[in-house]
């Protein structure tokens, strides 16, 4: 999975790669970082030179891209559920109404 995107605040296309196991190349913006883990190959906003060496690594490498997926596969599973975001969401609006 690629995305080379100059903003995220969440990451969400990543959450989806990493919860199907895949390969991530992306950008280090917003939470991908704390998304892919070790499940990523993560270039700097705007390095357009990086990502291209990124790709040409996941491209060219079977053993990295089978470790890249393996630590998809364990990276899923510290992924919150719907029920979690949910409960998560009721917090912090509930603290918001509060005030």
């Amino acid at each position: 999975f690629v995305l080379a995107t100059r903003y995220e605040g969440y990451g969400m296309a990543v959450a989806e790669a990493v919860a199907r196991g895949l390969p991530v190349v992306s950008t280090r913006t917003g939470a991908i970082e704390e998304l892919a883990g070790e499940a990523g190959l993560l270039v700097e906003a705007g390095d357009e030179a990086a990502l291209v060496e990124a790709l040409r690594r996941v491209t060219a490498s079977a053993p990295l891209r089978g470790m890249l997926a393996a630590a998809a596969r364990s990276v899923r599973e510290r992924l919150p559920d719907w029920d979690d975001a949910s409960r998560r969401m009721a917090e912090v609006m509930s603290v918001e109404f509060q005030r």
